[in-house]
């Protein structure tokens, strides 16, 4: 006897539709074998792999939870079968049909070695899920499986079908069971590229309760005749496939086994949902349109709904969808092009009685798409693509055409068992390199891990990439000349290792390993780029990297604030910022929601440009589900966000920042004669502030990171009225002539002497504009100040300078520290603009730098009040200290040397009564004018 397995990769995914629980990502590529019995266990292992957590997951099902949820698709399955969707149910009671043999009708076992004939299946009629008897495999310490070949499963082919059984394990520490499902044509062969498993049983040797498990499968071929099912009891050579540990001896389960029960097949109707767009990503061309089917043939009542619904849930859409009865009908066609920009989810419905027979989820993007647009690839932003990647070339070059990236960087060697290396991935991934170098865009190799051959061969013992090119040429040379020799004109440059290997990036013999690899390359190309992980999480190495590259990672816990901080130290140190890449949080932060973690993201991806990096590369923002449809490619909402940055900032160069207010950060960003400018206001917590400021005639509307378009409200002056949040936004169109103007407005000197007296000052106004500029200034001071004028006019040509001289005054008891002068200006241009650009005026020293501790000994309150002398002579000074309600104490201070350091100390009674409040210090030159006032808070 011969049996056929055909794997499909993800076919049970949750999110489409999957009811097969946790077993739907572990599926591997396709993988077509012939099983004869010999040698059917590894096959059957590949498809019931699972991770190290396996084990505990049956002793987590026996909690209260678990007894809800079962509780819960016991009814969803009565109801299925209410709504007259049942086929089928082997509830295995049998004898009052005449069956007196120990086995099912049409159930028969596998033989052979790996299924001997001591293990077997038979009733067992004390044991049932709802009443006995039920099905029982034995192993007997090998393996036992049972299938089904009978005629009672017809199938109709416009159908889908769900299985749901009940499968209890015996003493199952090791072993594990399992059922899978498939198609057989009018001959009872299986149909091999149909066949899908359920989760696994097992794990806890006292777990000995029901588990409910199922099976998902789609609309078959046009051959299909009944469905098949297979039990299965199966040892550790079969399910587990992961290298083993040197020594390592598998377990046995010697007395285990399963029972199987209450196997119901239900047919559902066939949905299926998708966009003309590749990727789902849709643009402004004409035609956008999602298309829906929904075909069920034998039941008239049954109805479907469409809903759509933007990125924070808001329903775009809520239509009834009209029924097919034959899968060759034209499907819905339901035109997307009033939607605007975002991220949707679009969802169908389909039900009978009141009870959920199918659903299915899309979610696909709009983006603004200018047609026509034949830009280059922009090479401030690239995508590194994933090596476990599931989305076809094709499709990946779609995406990357779609976000106008001008990088890309593409691993070669993939480190993995089961994932070829470049050079073995086929015509489309050659396709996809073609068309990146017809778009011009920048191609980096990635040696992402060992190649794929090396893997296999070394099996359970393999090394790292630094370790395998640490060793002797010899061993790795070959390899690295097969996947260089032809694309070596290709790749723009070569990476070694990927960015997310954080040993690598932070090993100093990856300088060494880069010059050994690029000694092996030089005997076929002398112009070699070479760069290597590194990361802005340590301080710089004393020595910069050389001839090499870096691509500084990221990592995901540096606020976005402190990133510009990170990579000036290492600019700073001598090393070039010529590419970064910035880490997505793989988790969701606890108590963030989606949208404010996105927000994080946008601002990451803005101060890493800002900082002055010249090529930003990310993880792919976008992935690839299987479900009934087949591949089914999504953006994920990343993309969207990394589309607006690169379409509003790509072309752009930083250029400084601007002051908004208080908490708002504003960052510029240069191209030929206009700004883009990247707003957010960190202290407006979960609502939004509106702020006034001058961007010149050609701002007219701000857009948010989802790309969505909104105008911008004018004041009554003309000035522009934003409306921020915590998210970014971008406004574009801002006149870099006014931005330059805020710029170049100084106050002069700076800071204000800490003297007593009047104090002579200057205020610089540059016309950067190509047009000459007048008008008035209003200068706004802190209380108690006084600034002659306060307002006066102006003219300056264009290019040239206005200064205007001030006379500034403040009172003796003023603080040392920061103010804020506010210049209020009307300019007369083209036509009337008006400014308010504040400046910050710092009071205080140079020469004399003074600060005060405060802190409690028992009962009393001790003031310290240090000071340093930074003057070419001596000086003579009084210190004096004020605390609330208490007698003002003094010191005298003669002959201050320059570069002298000294400190007083103050003590004050009852301690506790001045926790909390100002102390005042004081310093006035004796027979001079230096005076100095700093208030500090007692502790």
């Amino acid at each position: 006897m011969v049996w056929f397995f055909l794997t499909r990769s993800d076919a049970l995914r949750a999110d489409n539709g999957c009811r097969s629980g946790s077993f739907c990502g572990r599926w591997v590529s396709t993988l077509a074998c012939i099983l004869i019995l010999a040698v059917v266990c590894p096959v059957i292992a590949q498809e019931l792999r699972v991770d190290d957590s396996a084990g505990g997951e049956s002793v987590e099902r026996r909690d209260s939870g678990k007894e809800q949820e079962d509780r819960r698709r016991r009814d969803d399955d009565a109801q299925l079968t209410s709504a007259r969707r049942l086929i089928h149910h082997f509830d295995f009671d049998e004898r009052e049909d005449g069956n007196l043999e120990s086995t099912p009708k049409f159930w028969i076992p596998f033989e052979g070695d790996s299924f001997p004939r001591y293990a077997t299946g038979a009733f067992d009629d004390e044991v049932g899920y709802e009443d006995p008897p039920s099905l029982r495999l034995q192993t007997q310490g090998r393996n036992a499986a049972y299938r089904y070949n009978g005629l009672d499963t017809e199938v109709d082919t416009r159908s889908e079908y769900l299985i749901v059984a009940w499968v209890r394990g015996e003493h199952l520490e090791h072993a594990r069971a399992a059922l899978s499902a498939y198609y057989m044509d009018h001959n009872r062969e299986p149909i091999v590229e149909t066949q899908v498993f359920s989760e696994l049983v097992g794990g806890d040797p006292e777990d000995m309760s029901w588990h409910r498990v199922e099976l998902y499968l789609p609309v078959g071929p046009r051959r299909s005749a009944t469905i098949g099912v297979t039990a299965w009891v199966v040892q550790p050579e079969v399910w587990d496939q992961r290298p083993r540990e040197k020594r390592h001896i598998d377990a046995f389960d010697v007395e285990a086994g399963a029972w199987i029960d209450d196997i119901r097949i239900f047919r559902l109707p066939r949905v299926l949902m998708r966009t003309n767009a590749p990727g789902n990503v849709i643009g402004a061309e004409q035609g956008a349109a999602l298309f829906v089917s929904v075909v069920d043939s034998s039941d008239t009542e049954v109805q479907a709904r469409l809903t759509v619904e933007d990125f924070e849930g808001q329903v775009v859409a809520d239509r009834p969808l009209p029924l097919h009865s034959e899968i060759s009908e034209s499907p819905i066609r339901i035109p997307l092009a009033g939607f605007e920009d975002g991220l949707y989810r679009a969802r169908v419905w389909v039900s009978a009685r009141g009870v959920t027979l199918a659903q299915r989820i899309l979610v696909f993007a709009k983006i603004h798409w200018a047609e026509g647009d034949k830009s280059l690839g922009n090479r401030a932003f690239g995508i590194s693509l994933a090596v476990e990647s599931a989305t076809p070339p094709q499709l990946n070059l779609a995406m990357l055409r779609k976000l106008n990236v001008g990088a890309v960087k593409i691993p070669v060697w993939s480190g993995s068992q089961n994932i070829p290396d470049l050079v073995d991935a086929g015509e489309g991934m050659d396709a996809m390199l073609y068309g990146l170098l017809k778009a011009r865009v920048s191609i980096t190799g990635v040696l992402a891990g060992p190649p794929a051959s090396h893997m296999r061969s070394a099996g359970a013992y393999s090394v790292s990439l630094l370790t395998l090119l640490s060793e002797k040429v010899e061993l790795w040379d070959k390899e690295l000349v097969r996947v260089f020799a032809p694309y070596s004109s290709v790749f723009t440059s070569w990476q070694i290792g990927s960015d997310e290997d954080v040993d690598l990036a932070v090993d100093p013999q990856r300088w060494v390993i880069a010059d050994r690899v690029r000694q092996a390359m030089a005997e076929l190309n002398t112009a070699m780029r070479l760069t290597v992980p590194g990361t802005v999480s340590w301080f710089p190495e004393e020595q910069p990297p050389g001839e090499n590259k870096v691509s500084y990672v990221i990592e995901d816990f540096i606020q976005p604030d402190y990133i510009g901080d990170h990579l000036a130290a290492y600019r700073d140190a001598g090393w070039p910022l010529t590419s970064a890449y910035l880490k997505m949080s793989s988790d969701p932060m606890e108590g963030v929601d989606l949208d404010v973690r996105l927000g994080e993201w946008c601002k990451r991806l803005i101060m890493t440009r800002h900082a002055g990096v010249e090529t930003i590369y990310v993880p792919q923002v976008w992935h690839t589900r299987y479900g009934p449809e087949g591949a089914v490619t999504e953006p994920d909402p990343e993309f969207l966000i990394l589309h607006t940055v690169i379409r509003t900032l790509g072309e752009s160069t930083p250029a400084g920042d601007v002051y908004v207010a208080p908490g708002v950060t504003a960052l510029a960003f240069e191209h030929e004669d206009e700004v883009v400018l990247a707003l957010w206001d960190q202290s407006a917590g979960d609502w939004t502030r509106k702020h006034t400021i001058q961007l010149g005639g050609r701002a007219h509307e701000v857009i948010d990171m989802w790309g969505l378009r909104r105008p911008i409200e004018l004041a009554i002056d003309g000035r522009h009225i934003i409306e921020l949040s915590r998210n970014p936004v971008f406004v574009r169109g801002v006149e870099k002539w006014m931005l330059t103007l805020r710029t170049l407005l100084t106050f002069t000197p700076n800071p204000v002497a800490y003297t007593i007296g009047t104090h002579q000052h200057r205020l610089s106004l540059v016309n950067p504009h190509r047009v000459p500029l007048a008008g008035s200034i209003e200068l706004g001071v802190p209380e108690e100040w006084s600034i002659v004028p306060r307002i006066f006019r102006f003219s300056v040509p264009a290019g040239e300078t206005f200064e205007k001289r001030l006379e500034v005054q403040f009172p003796r008891n003023e603080t040392a520290g920061e103010r804020q002068l506010m210049v209020e200006a009307d300019i007369e241009a083209e036509r009337r603009f008006r400014f308010k650009i504040p400046l910050t005026i710092r009071l205080g020293s140079d020469d004399l730098e003074v600060w005060g501790v405060t802190f409690t000994e028992g009962d009393k309150l001790i003031v310290l009040h240090s000071m340093t002398n930074h003057t070419n002579e001596s000086l003579n000074l009084k210190s004096t200290t004020a605390a609330p309600g208490r007698v003002r104490q003094n010191r005298k201070i003669l002959d201050f040397l320059p570069g002298q350091t000294m400190t007083f100390e103050y003590h004050f009674p009852r301690a506790s009564q001045l926790h909390g409040r100002e102390i005042r210090l004081n310093l006035r030159e004796i027979n001079g004018s230096r005076i100095h006032n700093i208030v500090t808070i007692a502790e």
